[in-house]
């Protein structure tokens, strides 16, 4: 049985994905490395900055949408909401999250969450995020050739999206769904 693992490393501003089939036998295939960009544009556009929020936040579900609708992943594995100092970063992160549960409602979609540290202490020792990074290519190495399309300095946070998907691996809703056909 094949499970179908969408990774999300979610953000109004910047957001990776990485769908992953995972299988059984430990083995797993990338089939979609991405990333979403919003920059804001409150002042270009002489708006309010809610204003320019609520553009972003559309964007981003516009996006987010597309990718669920064309991946059709069983299960989403999505990082953990931090909680950074500073009002603004706060609200955008909230925003960002607003988005991806709803589309977690509309899809009626299960989902695992992970803190960005606690996922990469289970791929490896210490939980260094270029160490994760690496563990979780390793174990998926075919999302090195989708991800060759994202530009290099927004990477990070495809591979936090495939660091996302492989972790879910050990999560009993990702196990439960994995042993469903055998």
């Amino acid at each position: 049985m094949i499970v179908r693992v969408l990774g999300i490393d979610g953000g109004l501003a910047t957001s990776g994905v990485a769908m992953t089939d995972l299988s059984p036998d430990g083995t797993g295939y990338c089939s979609l490395a991405d990333v979403f960009t919003s920059e804001p544009r409150a002042r270009k556009l002489n708006s309010e900055l809610a204003d320019d929020r609520v553009r972003r936040a559309r964007s981003y579900a516009v996006w987010l949408n597309d990718v669920i609708r064309r991946c059709k992943p069983d299960v989403l594995a999505i990082e953990a909401m931090s909680f950074p100092k500073g009002m603004k970063t706060v609200i955008a992160i909230s925003l960002g999250w607003g988005v991806i549960s709803t589309l977690i409602e509309m899809w009626k979609l299960p989902f695992v969450t992970s803190a960005p540290w606690a996922w990469r202490r289970d791929l490896v020792p210490g939980g260094k995020e270029d160490d994760a990074h690496r563990a979780a290519l390793k174990a998926i190495p075919s999302f090195a050739d989708r991800v060759r399309g994202v530009s290099r300095d927004l990477q990070v946070h495809a591979y936090d999206a495939l660091g996302m998907a492989h972790w879910s691996r050990g999560t009993n809703l990702v196990r439960a769904l994995l042993m469903r056909g055998s």
